[in-house]
């Protein structure tokens, strides 16, 4: 996968390098069910969307990242 620049960074866009994941029960319980899981899921699914980063780039007109 190609390292993303701050080059093409839009406006309002922050670039963050993710230090660590999380793999929570949640992320693959849904895999287990089979075809049952795609009653209550949408697709794509994202798993793992707990992440620690730091704020590698800020576009422009960012004024606040809390």
């Amino acid at each position: 996968m190609p390292r993303p620049t701050v080059s093409p960074l839009d406006k309002r866009d922050l670039l963050v390098q993710v230090i660590s994941a999380s793999v929570y029960e949640a992320d693959y319980f849904p895999v287990e069910l089979g075809a049952a899981s795609r009653l209550t899921d949408s697709v794509p699914r994202t798993p793992s969307v707990e992440f620690s980063s730091h704020v590698v780039a800020v576009g422009r007109k960012v004024i606040d990242i809390g």
